[in-house]
């Protein structure tokens, strides 16, 4: 039986509304902390006193290696190096080479303008890919890693990344505390298995854990990712891209948690999710190169909400559905 209920005891419907760009609203309300992060989501009654409340995020790119990042929104751009650099055999000429060399990307990009949103929201898509001195530096949209293991299958090393707000939302969800922008830092480590000298039928594999180091949520979030590698030649490639996040309970209470004091507020019921898995999502890339210097690419794809987070009344006030694309330019050097 479904106990959910709204604090006024009714949920009105609220209009949705494509939003492009956005403001930079008020600072969000100060996080508190706590409770037992295996408990079960609970919807709450104002009488009862609520659960502790944290305050206040990706582009992805993979290097020849074919091991993938996620920076921007999810399933933003989770094979686009991988789409856009040739094989296994131009990665070793890569590593060989000791001057700096590398491409980078830019064009528009959509994605909701908050997990769980309905509205989408366009920012430019920017990624770049470096490689110096045995150690490649990967950038793009809102992150930084660094590959610090020279070998064509290996991958490790650190990765801090941005994590957007959620300000100036519409209807309900518009009338919770805000939630600041978030700083993550954390480390990743991926593997390539099989494919050929070029990098086709290679299935690449990879486990990122990032906790919050800003204060804004407090949470820790590991995403696994595996990219296969479909189609890969001098002009044309085409990945596709499978990932899941599993968050803890700080993390959840902060996007998706209401707490009785938000739901009389907002008019939304109270919630309490506990942690669990996020999402799951998938993605495809495809890269053409016009000449040996400039290309293009596209990146679509689409995650989904599920288990507390879909259930979440944020949600409910937007979709489980979390589409993400890209089209951009790039340039080889």
């Amino acid at each position: 039986m479904d106990n959910r209920q709204s604090a006024n005891g009714a949920k009105a419907p609220i209009a949705p509304r494509l939003k492009i760009g956005s403001g930079n609203p008020p600072p969000p309300s100060p996080p508190i902390s706590g409770g037992d992060r295996r408990s079960p989501p609970q919807r709450i009654s104002q009488a009862t006193e609520g659960a502790p409340r944290l305050a206040a995020p990706s582009v992805a790119l993979s290097h020849p290696k074919g091991i993938v990042m996620r920076m921007f929104r999810p399933t933003m751009l989770a094979c686009a190096f991988a789409a856009l650099n040739p094989g296994l055999s131009h990665a070793q000429d890569i590593q060989a080479d000791p001057s700096p060399h590398g491409l980078v990307a830019l064009g528009p990009g959509v994605a909701p303008e908050f997990d769980g949103s309905k509205d989408m929201r366009v920012r430019a898509a920017i990624v770049a890919d470096l490689h110096w001195r045995g150690v490649n530096l990967q950038a793009g949209g809102q992150g930084l890693r660094a590959d610090v293991v020279s070998d064509p299958r290996l991958a490790f090393g650190p990765v801090m990344g941005v994590r957007l707000p959620r300000n100036d939302a519409d209807g309900r969800v518009g009338l919770l505390p805000e939630i600041d922008t978030a700083m993550e830092a954390g480390a990743f480590l991926g593997y390539r298995f099989g494919g050929d000298t070029k990098g086709v039928g290679s299935l690449q594999t990879e486990l990122s854990v990032v906790r919050n180091v800003s204060g804004a949520h407090g949470g820790l979030l590991a995403t696994a990712r595996a990219s296969y590698a479909a189609v890969r030649n001098d002009t044309f490639s085409l990945s596709l891209d499978a990932r899941t996040t599993w968050v803890n309970q700080d993390y959840a209470r902060t996007y998706f948690g209401i707490t009785p004091a938000e739901a009389a507020a907002s008019g939304l019921a109270a919630y309490r999710p506990g942690s669990g898995i996020r999402d799951v999502g998938v993605s495809m890339t495809a890269g053409y190169w016009f000449s040996p210097r400039f290309g293009a690419m596209g990146a679509f794809g689409a995650s989904y909400l599920v288990g507390d987070f879909a259930d979440s009344p944020v949600t409910e006030e937007g979709r489980r559905w979390q589409p993400t694309g890209a089209l951009m330019l790039a340039y080889r050097f």
